[in-house]
């Protein structure tokens, strides 16, 4: 989907093999403790549009933290599950064809308020 639409996938070796055997043309690229370049070294360059990150395991969760501590210091948005990734993907994918219109949850909901809330008084000192 996203490759379809022009965006280069980037990943470690198993997502990368898993990715392939789908036919999607992906670049392998170094686990964090494998060296450079890794993914936070492409973040911190400005080479990285979006982060989907799905850590499992101990490692995983390790390098995860790096991984989306450089994401967020850069404002680069993070996915952290395989749902977001693929909604935000149909959303970006949308867009860029100039598809759909964005609504707000609170629309969808009917729990948007047309008026901002009084604030709460503050209780009367006493002496």
């Amino acid at each position: 989907m996203l490759h379809d639409a022009g965006f280069a996938i980037v990943a470690t070796r198993g997502t990368a093999e898993a990715v392939q055997r789908m036919g999607i043309p992906c670049e392998v690229i170094h686990k964090l403790h494998e060296g450079s370049p890794n993914v936070v070294d492409l973040i911190e360059d400005g080479e990285v549009g979006l982060v989907v990150n799905t850590p499992t395991g101990s490692g995983a969760r390790t390098d995860g933290w790096e991984i989306r501590g450089a994401a967020v210091a850069r404002g680069v948005p993070c996915l952290t599950t395989l749902s977001g990734g693929l909604a935000a993907a149909r959303a970006i994918v949308s867009s860029a064809r100039g598809e759909g219109t964005v609504t707000t949850l609170q629309d969808v909901h009917g729990t948007r308020r047309l008026a901002p809330a009084t604030p709460p008084t503050a209780p009367a000192q006493t002496a």
